[in-house]
């Protein structure tokens, strides 16, 4: 099994942040081989964390070539 996280600290964002990374989401549980998601926040310092897992490195890499993935790392 693969994870993959995103870190980051939460500021402003904005309606369309939400929209993408839900569809981001519904991508990868759609992809062969996803495995689960979990999340979880730091009140202190203000991080999250999103962490995605994949059954092996053929899923990842198939999630990672789909448009969404794609389009989000141009942003």
């Amino acid at each position: 099994m693969l994870s993959v996280a995103f870190i980051f600290k939460e500021g402003n964002l904005d309606r369309e942040f939400f929209e993408l990374d839900g569809l981001i989401e519904e991508a990868a549980r759609a992809t062969d081989g996803f495995v689960g998601k979990d999340c979880w926040e730091d009140q202190t310092s203000g991080r999250k964390n999103s962490t995605y897992y994949w059954r092996d490195d053929a899923a990842l890499k198939s999630n990672a070539r789909k448009p969404i993935h794609l389009d989000s790392k141009r942003q």
